[in-house]
């Protein structure tokens, strides 16, 4: 299924192409911390997604919010090998197919924390399936809804992702 044109489908290789665009929707202001270690804690922004592609040892905590989503960032976050822990806020009904899709290939994300802010945003546990199948290395997953209740639908769609989860090193599940 495509929103908007993007690409829906979890399985496809995502081109480089597909990034090459320097219209990115978005002028906000960089918003990275470091702590005192060097690592950065950042929010998606145009240097973000530099720092995503190069891999940068330092970027492993990443917020993404459908606010501030920039075209691109979906394949970054897929080939990043650095990027450990993900936080994704949910708060308005966006098709973020190609974060989705992008998702499904990331190896290295071992914190997953989805935030829910909104009533009637799409149901999209099918569409993370694939980053639970697909990464072994995911410790910690942790879903907010702040919304009085999840769909049923939503309910059984979350427990069959949950189903395709191999990672053995799961240690965690949360949902709130």
């Amino acid at each position: 299924m495509e929103h908007g044109g993007e690409r829906s489908s979890d399985d496809e290789p995502i081109s480089d192409d597909e990034i090459d665009g320097s219209d990115s929707g978005s002028d906000s202001h960089d918003e990275i911390d470091g702590d005192d270690e060097g690592v950065v804690v950042a929010e998606m922004t145009e240097e973000t997604l530099v720092r995503l592609k190069q891999d940068d040892p330092l970027l492993i905590i990443l917020s993404v919010e459908t606010a501030t989503w920039i075209k691109g960032a979906g394949l970054a976050i897929g080939r990043n090998t650095m990027l450990k822990h993900l936080e994704i806020i949910l708060n308005r009904d966006d098709s973020l197919a190609e974060l989705w899709s992008g998702l499904a290939h990331n190896k290295t994300i071992e914190w997953f924390n989805l935030y829910i802010r909104q009533i009637g945003v799409e149901d999209v546990f099918p569409m993370i399936e694939p980053f639970f199948r697909n990464n072994l290395n995911l410790r910690h997953i942790e879903i907010v809804a702040n919304v009085y209740r999840f769909e049923p639908c939503s309910v059984r769609s979350l427990a069959l992702a949950l189903e395709e989860c191999t990672s053995s090193r799961l240690e965690q599940f949360e949902i709130c």
